[in-house]
């Protein structure tokens, strides 16, 4: 098995970091830990860990290519896995990390750590999730996972995908969703009882699956970028599962 920075980097799942005129990229590789490193930088100033580019393509590695955020202690909730990290700067520069941790309980729940240099993370809640499945009206949340967050004044507003009966390779009518929430303390969170986006009908781009958003401002509003699954016919009957990414927009009118 290969060692090293390089084993562990491999296959990441990107999430991006803007502070000032720096962005930051942590991401979260199949060895279950959370790297951090920024990403079409121009200016470096004060920070000195993860990956560093002058242009994007030259890169040096910075905390000595060691991962920013192992799991969790044994019986905690991620104690097996801890990926898929959401990042947030507040106007103090403290960072807030989200990301979603499997252990003892099997299905995903959301984690959050803080930072004040983005290599030394504090894991917050005594180290318990913050964001666990419940149900809500007629959904059911079987496990919660992929996270995005945005911070709006001093409210924190947070997307997460749910299963909620998907099957693997199956098509489900409202199998998972992404739901919207608030915080004003990154650990207690006010769940929209209707979620934000299900997963399509039969013969949609996303009749498999709706999941792992991420939001940006526009001027319009918001838009949503997400990941995408449908079931592809494959040799002899056999039914693949094909994933891209789609857009959702919610646009604010103009008076």
């Amino acid at each position: 098995m290969a060692k090293g920075p390089a084993a562990f980097e491999r296959r990441c799942i990107p999430a991006e970091l803007r502070c000032s005129s720096v962005e930051y990229v942590q991401y979260a590789p199949s060895s279950r830990l959370v790297s951090l490193a920024p990403r079409r930088s121009r200016c470096y100033a004060g920070f000195h860990h993860g990956l560093i580019s002058e242009n994007g393509i030259d890169w040096t590695r910075r905390n000595q290519g060691q991962p920013v955020l192992g799991t969790g202690g044994k019986g905690k909730f991620d104690d097996q896995v801890a990926l898929h990290p959401a990042v947030v700067r507040d106007d103090s520069g403290k960072l807030h990390l989200w990301y979603m941790g499997s252990g003892p309980q099997q299905g995903f729940r959301l984690g959050y750590a803080t930072s004040h240099d983005g290599v030394h993370w504090r894991r917050e809640n005594d180290g318990n999730p913050v964001v666990e499945p419940e149900t809500l009206g007629d959904v059911t949340e079987e496990y919660v996972y992929n996270c995005m967050a945005l911070l709006d004044g001093e409210t924190f507003h947070m997307w997460y995908s749910a299963g909620t009966g998907i099957r693997s390779g199956e098509v489900v009518a409202r199998g998972n969703c992404i739901r919207h929430a608030v915080s004003t303390d990154g650990v207690h969170w006010v769940k929209d009882r209707e979620p934000a986006l299900f997963n399509g009908p039969r013969g949609s781009i996303d009749e498999y699956a709706a999941f792992a958003p991420y939001v940006v401002r526009r001027d319009d509003g918001l838009w949503m970028y997400y990941s995408i699954g449908h079931i592809a016919d494959g040799p002899e009957g056999e039914d693949l599962r094909r994933f891209r990414t789609s857009l959702a927009k919610q646009v604010v009118g103009k008076e």
